[in-house]
């Protein structure tokens, strides 16, 4: 099974209901739509900051915000643990208008032709089987990569357009 990384729509109801309940509730259940990306967001990554724009293309898989607690790192113990495996990171309704923006300026043409399957490999960007087939069947490719662009492009247009928040998770 391979590391995959989804991000959830949440409208603004939603998410002050999360704010106001974190532990009492499944998050993830109160979502207008997903988007998971299997094996391929740190590819995603990896290509998008041939496009510049670095610091913002770090904030899409892993935002620094978060619902939850402060932990103190000098101090784990148990309870520290449980909080940071509690935490709920999310983009602001700006960061993913920012960022629906940036992703717009790249065609879907140019997102491909930046793609090189051994730089990937060399780079060692996980999950480090990228490859140039183009079968139907065949993932970690050129065409794996650009459908998953096409998807992260819709689903960050989409909460642009209906002011929402984007929860992640990487696991």
């Amino acid at each position: 099974m391979s590391q995959s990384a989804t991000l959830y729509r949440v409208n603004k109801v939603d998410f002050d209901t999360i704010v106001a309940h974190p532990g009492s509730l499944d998050s993830l259940e109160i979502n207008a739509a997903y988007e998971t990306f299997d094996g391929s967001h740190e590819g995603l990554c990896f290509v998008l900051s041939k496009f510049g724009e670095q610091q913002l293309i770090d904030t899409i898989f892993y935002p620094k915000t978060f619902i939850g607690k402060e932990v103190d790192y000098n101090n784990m113990d148990d309870e520290a643990l449980d909080a940071l495996s509690r935490r709920i990171y999310y983009l602001h309704r700006e960061q993913v208008s920012t960022i629906a923006d940036f992703l717009k300026t790249i065609s879907v043409e140019d997102f491909g032709k930046h793609f090189n399957a051994d730089e990937l490999n060399k780079e060692d960007i996980y999950p480090w089987v990228w490859n140039e087939g183009q079968e139907a069947d065949t993932t970690y490719n050129e065409k794996h990569i650009v459908e998953d662009f096409k998807k992260l492009r819709s689903i960050f247009e989409m909460s642009r357009l209906n002011g929402d928040y984007i929860l992640s998770y990487v696991g």
